[in-house]
This record gives C-alpha cells, sequence and structure tokens, in this order.
C-alpha cells in the first residue's frame, strides 16, 4: 500500500464548529463569513443574488449520498440535530466528510445565510451583514418539506438563508456470508500497532467498477487461505479477521472498491483518513476524498495457528 499523506478532518483547520450561544452586548462583533456579499447589501437583494443557486445547483453530490433537494430558501428544521459547522467554501464533500465522521449521521444540510455582522441592538439595530456557509448534520432523512427555517429577524437585521441543498446517505449495506453486518466507518481505517506491537494490516485490493464489498470479502477468505496452505515455520499464518471496503474518489470521480485486510478488527475510532489534497489544502479541483466505508469482521476470529 503506497504510502500518502492523509488528513483528519479534525487537522485540516479550514472549518470551525459553531461555539455555543453566549450573552453578548450590543454592536459587538459577530463571527465574519466566508462566503461572497450582496451589494446593495439589503435581504431583497441578497435573495435575488443568482450567484448563490448557482453555486447550489453545480455542487456535486457526494459519493454515497442521493441529493434531496436543491437551492431552497429554507433550511432543515426538525427532531435529530447533530451538529453545525461554518464552511470556508460552499463544499458538499467537506460536508460529507464531518457527517460520515459522526455515528449515526444520515443526512445534511448546506447553504448560505445572510447574518448581522455585529450583534443588532441599540445603535446599530440593522448592521451590514456577513454570509456564513453552514453545514447542519442530521441524524434523520431530510426533504424539501423539513427546510421550513425561513430566517427571520433580529431587531431590524433581516436574516435571509438562500441556496439551501439536502443531501441523505444511501441505505446501509447488507451482511456478507461468513461476516459481521458491516459497520459504518467515517473515513478509511489507520491502525496502529496491536498490543504485541506487531502490524496488523496483512494487504490491499482494488477492483474498477460499482462499489462492491463482497469482493473484498472473497478477497479476504482468498488471502486467509493461501497463508494457512502456506504458514509460517512455526505453525502460524497471517489471517485476514477484518476487512475495510471503501470508495476513493478523485474529484468526486467514484475509483471503484478499495478493500484493507487486517488481523484484527478495528472500530471507527481508527478510521480516520478522510481526504488529502496534492500540496496545501485545499487545492482547488483536485482532491481525493473518502466515502461508504465499512468494516467487516469476520463472525468466528481465526487464531492463525495451523491446527
Amino acid at each position: 500500500m503506497s504510502t500518502r499523506l492523509m488528513l483528519t478532518v479534525a487537522a485540516v483547520g479550514m472549518v470551525s464548529a459553531m461555539p455555543h450561544l453566549a450573552v453578548r452586548d450590543a454592536c459587538s462583533p459577530q463571527p465574519a463569513g466566508a462566503g461572497p456579499v450582496t451589494s446593495p447589501d439589503t435581504a431583497a437583494a441578497f435573495s435575488a443574488n443568482s450567484i448563490y443557486v448557482d453555486t447550489a445547483v453545480s455542487a456535486p453530490v457526494p459519493q454515497g449520498y442521493s441529493l434531496a433537494f436543491d437551492g431552497l430558501t429554507g433550511s432543515t428544521q426538525q427532531n435529530g440535530y447533530m451538529g453545525s459547522y461554518n464552511l470556508q467554501t460552499y463544499d458538499t464533500i467537506q460536508c460529507q466528510e464531518f457527517c460520515d465522521n459522526v455515528l449515526g449521521c444520515n443526512a445534511f444540510n448546506i447553504f448560505y445565510e445572510r447574518d448581522p455582522s455585529v450583534d443588532p441592538g441599540t445603535g446599530c439595530d440593522d448592521p451590514p451583514s456577513t454570509i456564513n456557509i453552514k453545514c447542519i448534520l442530521w441524524g434523520s432523512a431530510i426533504t424539501g418539506g423539513t427546510a421550513t427555517n425561513q430566517g427571520g429577524y433580529r431587531d431590524n437585521f433581516h436574516i435571509v438563508i438562500a441556496a439551501s441543498n439536502g443531501y441523505v446517505k444511501d441505505a446501509p449495506l447488507r451482511s456478507l456470508p461468513s461476516f459481521t453486518s458491516p459497520v459504518q466507518l467515517g473515513g478509511s481505517i489507520s491502525a496502529p500497532l496491536n498490543s504485541a506491537g506487531k502490524d496488523t494490516y496483512t494487504g490491499f485490493e482494488y477492483h474498477a467498477g460499482a462499489f462492491d464489498p463482497s469482493q473484498c470479502a472473497a478477497g479476504s477468505l482468498a488471502h486467509t487461505q493461501y497463508d494457512h496452505d502456506h504458514p509460517n515455520p512455526d505453525g502460524t499464518y497471517q489471517a485476514c479477521n477484518f476487512f475495510n471496503a471503501y470508495v476513493e474518489s478523485h474529484n468526486n470521480v467514484a475509483g471503484g472498491t478499495y478493500c484493507t485486510f487486517y488481523t484484527q478488527p478495528w472500530d471507527r475510532s481508527y478510521a480516520t483518513n478522510y481526504a488529502y489534497y496534492p500540496g496545501q489544502w485545499p487545492q482547488q479541483g483536485s482532491y481525493n476524498s473518502i466515502s461508504q466505508s465499512y468494516g467487516y469482521a469476520l463472525t468466528t476470529q481465526d487464531p492463525g495457528v495451523v491446527s
């Protein structure tokens, strides 16, 4: 398996989780957004600005997700909220990475929001705007019908939403013979040495075409059988007890099924490879991302000793 730079979502430093709301004095500065401000700086001009909708319509649908709605003027509000992030760009792939990183996240909503640059109040009841690009995670499916948050007013400042897109995670994968039910992982596995100080990674396969973890299962069993038939002098062999099947995409174009094999199961806390960019992050127009990452463990673990 080739060595390459893999970055975790937590490490990239290009987004910030939304802070808890705190009591602020009137006219105190609010966090600056990264979206383009409309001129003239009015709610009506913001709503009529085609730049926002054009961005939403052209945004890629991440691998492993389906488009639920696009270009709406409301954001989703319902039960099942799982987190919010401010992005530096309208980046559906990055929002997907956040969702994949949160256990139980099944959908996300990305949109532009016209917010006040300072806290509205006496002396600044209608301040200049700042445009936030928000990524909101949800634990249940979202539809156009859930996008009912139309913004509102803070004093005389009009909060408005534009270019609201919703994406829903595709159905979980089926179980495979001889393996436990698949576990959704955040990214792909980056396994440390085990408790005995040994490397548990045993191999890698790539299969072109549609994503199909059954190819990984067959490869895992074949790998174990080959090593069983060609044991070490002490009678041990490398048994594949766990595999990670995932899609690695270049610029959101899926590259087929990737399989990595291990002697022991690893949980999602070790699934920390989400994406990497050649050169400095982000290099626009060139990126690789991980999606549809699942872990499968043998139902009966193989001790790796010839009986």
